[in-house]
């Protein structure tokens, strides 16, 4: 995957509209994307390093692990985003469920106020988190910060009132059974399976929206149409 390679220019000229930028290594995005008939490998040995340094580091590996998920046939059904939004939701799970389980000490666990709390607490933590790694390729900045968690928040609010509205019809359908018990851990086990599954239906809302809004797909694909346009130009230009 290092060194120089050679292909044709209609070969490229194929895949050329289909290649991802952020690939660590463009010859394996070449050639997944191509699938070539014949491929040849001339060998070369490396030796000690005289100057400069590996620009080889723990995320570069990272990117590479994503690359390969990504070129796989199994990233049609999930991709690398949605995985690292989910492994985020995750880490903003046990910060709802921390809090949940801190309200409900205070408030009482039939109290239907302590699931949106504990929500808008996660909610926090997950977008700073995925500011930092899930949508770090065009991560907010400075006052885009505030700007970026607005956005996050009030197209969250889907999400959350999913989540909390699916809490409440929980605890409704299952208000009976929750009186009979008498065990407090008993109703506390019981509450958190209910917020567990308003976790997940709030988690879909929050990704679909997010993503073509807060961290929008479509200006990414603006940007790389106005770079098409320049070099497009560049090569009338030469031409004439």
């Amino acid at each position: 995957m290092s060194g120089f390679f050679m292909l044709r220019r209609a070969d490229f000229g194929r895949v050329e509209k289909s290649l991802d930028a952020s690939g660590f290594k463009i010859l394996l995005e070449i050639v997944a994307r191509l699938v070539p008939s014949k491929l040849r490998e001339v060998p070369y040995t490396f030796r000690m390093r005289t100057a400069g340094q590996s620009k080889l580091s723990s995320k570069i590996v990272l990117q590479y692990l994503g690359q390969l998920w990504r070129l796989s046939s199994v990233s049609g059904y999930m991709s690398v985003r949605f995985i690292k939004f989910g492994l985020v939701g995750a880490s903003g799970t046990i910060v709802n469920l921390g809090a949940f389980l801190a309200l409900a000490r205070l408030m009482g666990a039939h109290n239907w106020r302590i699931s949106a709390l504990a929500t808008v607490l996660a909610n926090l933590t997950n977008y700073l988190l995925n500011n930092l790694w899930t949508f770090v390729d065009r991560k907010h900045r400075g006052w885009e910060i505030v700007r970026g968690y607005l956005s996050y928040l009030s197209l969250s609010l889907v999400g959350m009132l999913a989540s909390t509205v699916t809490f409440a019809t929980l605890g409704f359908a299952f208000r009976d059974f929750l009186q009979s018990l008498r065990s407090a851990t008993e109703i506390y086990g019981i509450t958190m399976a209910f917020q567990l599954a308003a976790i997940a239906v709030g988690m879909v809302f929050n990704y679909e929206l997010n993503k073509k809004f807060t961290w929008n797909d479509d200006l990414l694909r603006g940007n790389r149409a106005s770079d098409e346009e320049c070099a497009q130009t560049l090569r009338k230009r030469e031409a004439a």
